[in-house]
């Protein structure tokens, strides 16, 4: 039997909004993206927030079947860093695909299915994050289900607030997409040092996507340059 996690009541609360936060943001990257390289606004984004949820509920049920067989805390440490590589790259990913496939037969519909993987991976992964703080919080006798879906909650509204109002028109999609992969790998950074699990790797991967970050005007003008334009 594995033993209870050990994790904090506040790096619990603050881990349950930031993840919150940062799902409900990728979903309406996610979109805008989609609606960016392939037109119909409206369409683009109830298919990516139904995809998105619809993966999201998989997730928790992938997690109800095997959440005996998880060590808590190192899971979502590694769902953490994992969303935070496909965090940093899917916008640049998508318009690398779309423009490597549109002088192929069926190109437009291979792009878009491909593009919509992401929707489904990174949905996926985000189902988990919630149930799996859940599960930590009550066996580490720290929180209830109802105290760690208040925080998912206020992060839910505050990611709603703060897309539309900050993130987008003064970052852009890619400098967006990449402070979210930056609040992943940090999240996983804190709970790895309080863990004593995977501190390198997690230190590289907050020092990789920080970089990241500050160049990602030039990377992502050269990407728009050599895929889009």
């Amino acid at each position: 039997m594995l033993s209870p996690p050990h994790i904090s009541k506040i790096s619990l609360a603050i881990g349950t909004f930031v993840v919150a936060s940062c799902s409900i943001i990728y979903e309406l990257t996610l979109a805008q993206t989609m609606s960016s390289l392939f037109g119909g606004t409206v369409l683009r984004y109830a298919v990516t927030v139904g995809l998105y949820i619809a993966s999201m509920g998989f997730g928790v049920v992938v997690f109800e079947l095997n959440k005996t067989k998880l060590d808590l805390v190192s899971s979502f440490i590694n769902l953490e860093m994992t969303l935070a590589i496909l965090g940093a790259c899917f916008p640049f990913a998508m318009i690398v695909l779309t423009s490597s496939l549109s002088t192929v037969a069926f190109g437009a519909l291979a792009s878009v299915s491909l593009c919509h993987i992401f929707v489904i991976i990174i949905g996926f992964l985000s189902g988990i994050e919630l149930p799996l703080l859940m599960e930590a919080g009550e066996k580490a006798s720290v929180s209830s289900g109802s105290q760690v879906l208040a925080f998912d909650y206020l992060g839910t509204v505050a990611g709603c607030f703060t897309f539309p109002l900050f993130l987008l028109p003064s970052l852009g999609l890619f400098a967006t997409a990449l402070s979210l992969a930056l609040a992943n790998a940090l999240i996983a950074f804190i709970f790895a040092w309080q863990q004593s699990y995977s501190r390198t790797r997690s230190a590289m991967l907050l020092t990789t996507i920080m970089g990241l970050l500050i160049f990602s005007d030039t990377i992502s003008e050269y990407i728009l340059k050599e895929f889009y334009l």
